[in-house]
């Protein structure tokens, strides 16, 4: 059996490189798109309700019952300037729903806001689509107050 030709497998390496990083390209695509579909305005009450209490109701972590807590809750402007200008969508939406715990918000059987949020991997395909786009929305909302000057 022959060996294969340096070239051709240099070649064969560079196009597994390049579909490796045209599904990366596509899914952060689909990531955008999805989230293109939810509404800021319909996350503001949401957030309102949910988040300002702790992250204060322009989101800078200066809530109404900040000082009883025992960690000061995040900057929620700041999200894209901690992440290189790109701001983290999913990972917003997994500590929205529990799949990322966040030990100020309690574990993911007792987050801080009920089970608005929680990621129902058992219910029905309707409360799993309210689920959804509560937390689409409630992203949509977090991406809209981002820091002007953190934007790229």
């Amino acid at each position: 059996m022959k060996a294969i030709p340096t070239v051709r497998f240099a070649l064969l390496g560079a196009l597994a490189v390049a579909a490796v990083g045209l599904g990366l390209a596509l899914s952060v695509a689909r990531s955008a798109s999805a989230q293109a579909q939810y509404s800021a305005t319909a996350g503001g009450p949401t957030y309102r309700t949910y988040c300002a209490n702790c992250h204060g109701g322009d989101g800078r972590g200066k809530g109404e019952i900040t000082e009883s807590l025992a960690k000061k809750p995040n900057d929620l402007t700041r999200l894209t300037a901690a992440n290189d200008g790109v701001f983290p969508a999913e990972r917003m939406e997994q500590v929205i729903d529990g799949r990322a715990e966040v030990a100020a918000h309690g574990t993911r059987e007792m987050p801080a806001w009920g089970d608005l949020f929680l990621w129902p991997e058992d219910d029905s395909p309707e409360r799993r689509e309210h689920v959804k786009r509560k937390i689409g929305e409630l992203v949509a909302y977090l991406r809209s107050i981002q820091d002007p000057a953190a934007k790229r």
